[in-house]
């Protein structure tokens, strides 16, 4: 017990230091939709929302976020790497690729709705 006492605040300080802070605005998801699927070999995986859209707001060509709801292995079959494919979509995929139906997928769009 006098341990977790010790490194209970040690927890909650990484945990605070290593969730990245979003600035920009972003439109609630818009849920079983895709605009552009994850293309292994070229996009990267994120581990989760809040570090994908952190990295989205930094790079004036991301419009969005995408999140596929199967798991991300780095080769089909491979070992489980993340419980879900989060990846960014382009701004140019957001204002020229239509918005499709898809039960595995959602979007977070970057700005306003």
């Amino acid at each position: 017990e006098i341990e977790m006492v010790h490194t209970t605040p040690i927890i909650v300080l990484v945990i605070f230091f290593v969730t990245p802070i979003l600035s920009a605005e972003w439109c609630p998801k818009l849920p079983f939709t895709v605009i552009s699927t994850f293309k292994r070999g070229t996009d990267e995986a994120y581990p989760n929302l809040e570090m994908a859209k952190a990295a989205c707001e930094i790079d004036p060509g991301c419009g969005a976020v995408g999140v596929d709801k199967i798991p991300y292995r780095e080769v089909p079959g491979g070992p489980l790497v993340y419980p879900q494919i989060i990846y960014l979509v382009s701004a140019d995929d957001v204002k020229t690729k239509d918005q499709k139906g898809g039960w595995r997928y959602e979007t977070h769009l970057k700005g306003a709705c």
